[in-house]
């Protein structure tokens, strides 16, 4: 069974990459963001998505993405996300077979950051039994431009089978771990990663990349 079908959405801060998995920063007003994802797995599925952002008013923005993978697998969904202040933003996530409240913070100073996503995940086929899962994800602030991280993303599943968090899922308890790090050169920002996802059911080791221009 091929894993990856599509990648969350990340936003650019022109200075760091941050986490592959979460959430970031809001895209700044009157700001076309264009972020694509390239991803595998080690049985041979390769991945690819593109995102593009509108920041709308500097507290709210919208995304929408739309994945394709050499299996033949196509995906699509959008984001409206609003920013209550202080990097507090509450999204909803919409797409053909699910939709997903969510809440995504971040806090950061000159040497580290944290990004924490927080979501439930509603398939429609199965409304009665949400996924549920975060992101956790601290930021080490190396050099100027360069930061390394490392997620312990945990989730819980009702449903055996589900695709939730970038992953098929078995029922009950699962947790991901991913490190890497970001960059960026002039304008463009990075973040390269080796998510292993399910760790404490059936490990898969996996590579991804995502890079985020904002004009």
């Amino acid at each position: 069974m091929k894993k990856i079908l599509f990648a969350v959405l990340l936003s650019c801060t022109l200075a760091h990459g941050y986490s592959y998995t979460a959430y970031s920063f809001m895209t700044p007003d009157k700001t076309f963001m264009v972020n694509p994802f390239i991803y595998a797995d080690l049985q041979g599925f390769v991945g690819s998505s593109i995102i593009m952002g509108y920041g709308m008013n500097g507290k709210s923005d919208i995304w929408f993405t739309m994945s394709m993978g050499n299996d033949g697998s196509t995906d699509f969904s959008s984001t409206v996300r609003y920013d209550f202040g202080n990097n507090n933003i509450l999204a909803l996530l919409a797409g053909p077979w699910c939709m997903s409240p969510q809440y995504h913070i971040i806090w950061e100073n000159d040497r580290v950051a944290l990004q924490a996503n927080v979501a439930v995940q509603f398939s429609y086929d199965y409304m009665d039994k949400p996924a549920m899962f975060a992101v956790l994800s601290p930021v080490l602030k190396l050099f100027k431009s360069i930061d390394v991280f490392v997620e312990a993303n945990p989730g819980y599943y009702m449903q055996d089978g589900d695709f939730a968090n970038l992953w098929y899922r078995p029922e009950g308890f699962g947790l991901d771990l991913v490190g890497g790090f970001g960059f960026s050169v002039g304008s463009v920002i990075f973040s390269v990663a080796c998510p292993v996802y399910d760790v404490n059911h059936d490990p898969v080791p996996t590579a991804g990349l995502w890079f985020a221009y904002c004009k």
